[in-house]
């Protein structure tokens, strides 16, 4: 069942990814870049390598994106305070406008899906996603740090 689980879970994230892109079409973002410009609206500024750990995906796949979004003017670098080569990443005010807008179109869409759901069930859902996705987490540091 857990495979099943799995199988639905992958699925789903197809689909969500190719509805970004249809949703998307007409714009400049990538479902990349969409990924990592939520990030910066929700965390603020914080450098790339922080990205990719939250991402999951290598600190070259985020650079990359980060560097098509100073191209459209939607982040910038400022200091770290922290760290001297490592500098922060933030979204502009355009970066930030780019992201309402996209949520904006999203949830446009969704109202057309004319989902019959409880948000008591939407809740329980996202609960349980919240868990599992922790314990992959910590399952996953454990093995990094094993290795």
């Amino acid at each position: 069942m857990l495979n099943e689980l799995f199988k639905e879970i992958r699925r789903n994230y197809q689909l969500l990814k190719k509805g970004a892109e249809v949703i998307h079409r007409q714009g400049e973002s990538t479902a990349g870049m969409r990924g990592v410009i939520e990030v910066l609206f929700e965390e603020g500024a914080i450098t790339v390598p922080h990205i990719a750990k939250l991402k999951h995906v290598t600190r070259q796949n985020i650079q990359s994106i980060v560097d098509q979004m100073f191209k459209l003017g939607w982040a910038q670098a400022r200091p770290n305070p922290f760290h001297k080569k490592s500098v922060m990443i933030e979204l502009t005010p355009l970066g930030k406008k780019a992201f309402e807008k996209m949520q904006k179109e999203e949830m446009d869409y969704m109202k057309k899906l004319n989902l019959d759901i409880s948000s008591k069930k939407i809740e329980e859902t996202k609960n349980f996603l919240d868990e599992l996705n922790a314990k992959i987490v910590d399952f996953l540091d454990k093995q990094s740090s094993a290795s």
